[in-house]
């Protein structure tokens, strides 16, 4: 629901206020918006997949190809990443195409996918709002220091 500016005339004057409501979107997102502009939230993207072989199903039982993909989470404000919050994986079967949480997988298949998980790293961009936000403050400190020293 958004909140139109109709909604918010009180005796014939305008109130400028925010509303946020928590927005339910799918897999692993979501997002506190206003008047349809994403103000923070978080997301997730896809790191690394890996095929590995000859591992039993244990939706199927077949010993098949499964692919291991890792997604990675990260905090946003106005869609600049902030930080990240963490790596979940899933496997796919090749034959039975069933998609497995690490909880549900075999013993040989966790083994794989937590060999997969460790291997891959987060990547430096998930920083990127913390180190401009760092630099829009540090930077204003040095100059004055500069100053002060020629001054």
């Amino acid at each position: 629901m958004i909140v139109s500016s109709e909604y918010l005339r009180i005796k014939g004057e305008y109130y400028f206020m925010l509303f946020f409501y928590l927005k339910y979107v799918y897999s692993c997102q979501y997002s506190l918006k206003t008047d349809g502009m994403i103000i923070f939230g978080s997301r997730g993207t896809h790191l690394y997949s890996e095929e590995v072989s000859a591992i039993e199903c244990s939706h199927c039982g077949q010993q098949t190809k499964h692919c291991i993909s890792v997604f990675g989470r990260y905090a946003h404000v106005f869609w600049i990443p902030f930080f990240p919050m963490g790596k979940k994986g899933v496997s796919e079967c090749n034959h039975c195409m069933r998609t497995l949480a690490p909880n549900e997988m075999s013993a040989s298949l966790k083994l794989a996918y937590q060999k997969v998980s460790s291997a891959t790293s987060t990547p430096f961009w998930y920083w990127s709002g913390l180190i401009l936000v760092g630099v829009l403050f540090i930077l204003p400190m040095i100059t004055s220091l500069v100053m002060a020293i020629f001054h």
